[in-house]
């Protein structure tokens, strides 16, 4: 019997010093990079068996999210239209290896298009102009899909036959955030703005659109509702802060530089230790939106 006790004693003592620990360490910044938590390998979150297109030489013109679309299911095509840099395409761990990278600055290169010879072009509206769209029509068959990331998901491997399949994944989506905003208190507050470098190089906070829908929808409340403003670090005043940087950059000088910012210590996130940062800026394509959630699940919790 004194045995039992002297048992039971010890586990009560343990629990009352693990619940003094979490009291003390509550108003220390919580900050995560992903590196602290996993090894950044690229894994596959679908299974697929790569289709065998009818064409061979595909050109993809609907940015980063198209080409890691038809990358994950095992169609790798000729050229791929971008929004932003390789860096983005690294930091998103997407192997772009023999895929032409043609770049939106300067416009589309028509005859650089043509001279690839494609047998089909995949495009979306935000890049396929109603005045060039003939012009390329003119080059090979065209497809319009549509820029929303779910319908063009669905749009898109519907063209390689794999509209079941697109369907199937979907509905694990929509059930994966139903079940993550069930586990979330209606009203919980979230602020979210990546570190990006600006033009001169120095570092500046800047939005994180794609990071703000999936909170949106998956039930958070967004402060401020509207994008924050470049630098705007007084507005990101929600329970929780999570702010995303580049992985090429570095976690401690990521970390000092919002240290120094003004009214950084003001902030609810910082007083209740709710601030994550997050070595990844880019999630492109529907994986990217899966990678998203699982990720916010890990640090926002229930």
């Amino acid at each position: 019997m004194t045995m039992r006790l002297l048992y039971l004693l010890s586990w009560t003592l343990m629990g009352l010093a693990l619940t003094m620990c979490g009291r003390a360490t509550s108003q220390i910044v919580d900050v995560i990079p992903t590196h602290a938590q996993q090894p950044r390998t690229h894994t596959s979150l679908i299974s697929y068996t790569p289709p065998s297109p009818a064409h061979d030489r595909i050109i993809s013109l609907g940015g980063e999210d198209m080409l890691a679309d038809l990358l994950s299911v095992g169609i790798r095509p000729s050229a791929a239209l971008i929004e932003h840099s390789t860096a983005e395409l690294q930091d998103a761990q997407i192997d772009h290896a023999n895929v032409q990278i043609l770049r939106t600055g300067a416009g589309l290169d028509l005859q650089q298009i043509a001279a690839l010879q494609p047998s089909l072009i995949i495009g979306t509206r935000s890049f396929v102009t109603p005045e060039i769209e003939q012009q390329l029509r003119g080059i090979a068959p065209l497809t319009l899909v549509s820029s929303e990331p779910a319908r063009q998901y669905a749009e898109t491997l519907d063209l390689f036959g794999l509209h079941e399949q697109a369907q199937d994944d979907l509905n694990t989506l929509h059930t994966s955030i139903a079940h993550a905003s069930a586990r979330w208190p209606a009203g919980k507050t979230v602020s979210v703005a990546h570190i990006r470098q600006g033009a001169a190089g120095a570092l500046q906070l800047g939005e994180a659109s794609a990071a703000r829908d999936l909170l949106a929808e998956l039930g958070f409340e967004l402060r401020p509702a509207a994008l924050p403003e470049a630098n705007g670090l007084a507005t990101l005043d929600g329970e929780s802060l999570v702010v995303f940087y580049d992985g090429q950059q570095q976690y401690r000088p990521a970390l000092a530089w919002l240290q120094q910012q003004p009214g950084w210590a003001s902030l609810p996130a910082v007083r209740k230790g709710h601030v994550y940062l997050i070595d990844r800026c880019a999630y492109p394509g529907f994986q990217g939106q899966r990678q998203l959630i699982e990720r916010l699940e890990q640090l926002l919790g229930g």
